[in-house]
């Protein structure tokens, strides 16, 4: 079951720059009959995609409620992003509980993720 549940957020994987994410809906669970609240590891592969330096993972836990992983590879602490959102973690994983809807979840973090990851860069090549 895990492996269907790895089919479908690889199928909505999208890659915009060193970013990777994909979602995992409540919708997509009860097709597959995923009934944990998880993403069964998947984030963690995300990480072997080499162009990606941070890859993060929505997983909707209800209609108004996402869980959200980050991960990052060595050299990126991902921890301030999901601080910034409530959560926490460490330099190369970290996570966050979020309300909103999936979609607005999704925009929120992704914004903050781009902007975070633009500001690292911009901080690295002074």
């Amino acid at each position: 079951l895990a492996a269907r549940l790895w089919g479908t957020g690889l199928s909505n994987l999208q890659l915009e720059g060193n970013l990777v994410h994909t979602s995992l809906s409540l919708a997509d669970k009860q097709a597959l009959g995923y009934t944990g609240r998880d993403d069964a590891d998947l984030v963690n592969m995300l990480t072997t995609i080499e162009e990606a330096d941070v890859a993060v993972i929505f997983v909707e836990q209800t209609p108004s409620f996402s869980k959200v992983s980050w991960r990052a590879t060595p050299g990126i602490d991902i921890t301030p992003v999901a601080l910034r959102f409530g959560g926490g973690g460490h330099a190369a994983s970290a996570g966050a509980e979020i309300r909103g809807t999936l979609d607005e979840v999704r925009a929120r973090v992704l914004t903050a993720t781009k902007e975070y990851l633009a500001d690292t860069k911009a901080t690295s090549d002074a």
